[in-house]
């Protein structure tokens, strides 16, 4: 016994130790490294066996398979201890004789302290045994598949017969059918020479019919001529022309449309024009005065208490409500109001103008307040303070507004409101150039 054959049987001891201590942790590692396990297991049964008829299969295809696979492991960052401990265990078998390989062994067996080769046969059985249970699986289901197809054999012949069956009893329908074709043929012959000859008849009756028609028709056609000239003179011919021209809506709280432009006749006042009213402007004079047609009725009103669809859109939604629009009573002051959500709001408001309003406060009668000029450079008529408040930020703000010679609308001041009450006074402070306000909570 050599003694180079001696130390290569102690390093592959060892080396059978690591990998059975790597192997032996987890259900995980086994399933991991199962290639190795399975070669390692197969030598260790052909060598406790000494059958010199498995010395071809260990060379040829154990130690090999060990080697690849232990390059594939540390390839992919795998444990490098399995892949030196299986590399170097599957080489020192392949550089044995053959003759040597069973007194290698024998070597195996006297330095197997920790019971590696134990380990190994152990897991060789059990790997025997999965064999046999999958060949018994295996073997199962070729049973199952070769029941399902002959369960499928016995369908696919049953169907055919039905198909069979079908084809006989189409045949025969058919027959049938072409039975009944030839006597209907033969009836509907007969049929036809009898309907020819109606029809013939028929002719000569419609023929006398439709010449009485085409009179009725054309005595008809000259009728609606006649009508539909007539609706498009005496109405149709306004109706589009009205839908060219321009519509405004009446701003002020009551507007009075009248026979004449004639203001202080109190005999041409035809109706009372409530805010909101929608106006067609007929004409435009440039005196002031718009001809217009409002609920059917036509007449005169003063333009400048009118507003275009969009400018009247945003007057309205400002308003809390009907009260709160009612109290701001003057037609001016509306303009006042219109100017500052038109042109000034999107400067000095935080926040859309569509959210801000001027609110209702119950029980009292001046949310909004005109006062005397406060001569502060312009004309003689009433200046006029409201609170406008966006419940969203829950901010308020008094605006400010005078007024020059023209009627004209001059935004004076904006500053934040008290949180609660209504203004009550406004005066102006020369010196200090500035508003002071007095509410009433």
């Amino acid at each position: 016994m050599s003694s180079v054959l001696t130390f290569k049987a102690s390093k592959s001891s060892k080396d059978l130790d690591t990998l059975a201590a790597i192997l032996s942790r987890s259900d995980a590692n086994i399933s991991k490294y199962w290639g190795i396990l399975v070669s390692v297991s197969v030598i260790i049964e052909c060598l406790k066996n000494e059958d010199p008829d498995f010395i071809k299969l260990i060379k040829e295809s154990c130690c090999p398979d060990i080697i690849s696979k232990a390059q594939e492991y540390n390839d992919s960052g795998e444990n490098l201890d399995m892949k030196v401990a299986a590399t170097g265990f599957a080489q020192r078998i392949l550089d044995l004789d053959d003759s040597e390989i069973f007194e290698f062994y024998n070597l195996l067996v006297k330095n197997d302290k920790n019971g590696s080769l134990n380990y190994f046969s152990l897991k060789y059985k059990e790997i025997e045994k999965n064999i046999e249970e999958n060949k018994r699986k295996e073997e199962e289901q070729q049973r199952q598949k070769d029941e399902e197809a002959e369960r499928q054999r016995k369908e696919n012949e049953e169907a055919e017969r039905r198909r069979k069956q079908r084809e006989e009893e189409e045949r025969i329908r058919q027959e049938r059918e072409e039975a009944d074709r030839l006597w209907k043929q033969q009836e509907a012959a007969e049929w036809l020479r009898r309907q020819e000859e109606a029809e013939r008849q028929r002719k000569l009756k419609v023929e006398a019919e439709r010449k009485a028609t085409k009179r009725k028709v054309r005595n008809f056609w000259f009728f609606m001529i006649l009508l539909f000239a007539g609706i498009y003179w005496f109405w149709l011919k306004d109706y589009l022309n009205e839908r060219k021209l321009p519509h405004g809506n009446v701003f002020a709280e009551n507007l009075i449309l009248r026979s004449s432009k004639d203001s202080e006749d109190e005999n041409n006042v035809i109706c009372l024009l409530p805010y909101g009213t929608d106006v067609l402007i007929m004409e435009d004079s440039n005196d002031g005065w718009y001809k217009v047609k409002a609920d059917g009725k036509q007449g005169y009103v003063a333009g400048k208490y009118l507003l275009s669809p969009d400018r009247f859109k945003l007057l309205d939604n400002v308003w809390d409500d009907e009260e709160i629009r009612k109290l701001v009573s003057e037609s001016i002051f509306r303009l006042g109001i219109l100017d500052f959500v038109e042109s000034q709001a999107p400067q000095v408001l935080e926040d859309s103008v569509s959210n801000w309003k001027i609110e209702n406060r119950p029980y009292y009668s001046y949310n909004n307040v005109s006062f005397p000029d406060l001569k502060n450079g312009y004309d003689s008529i009433q200046d006029f303070a409201f609170i406008i408040k966006n419940p969203y930020l829950g901010q308020r703000k008094v605006i400010i507004y005078s007024f020059d010679n023209q009627g004209s609308p001059i935004l004076m001041d904006v500053e934040q409101a008290d949180d609660f009450g209504v203004i009550r006074d406004v005066t102006f402070d020369k010196r200090s150039k500035k508003y002071k306000i007095k509410y009433l909570k």
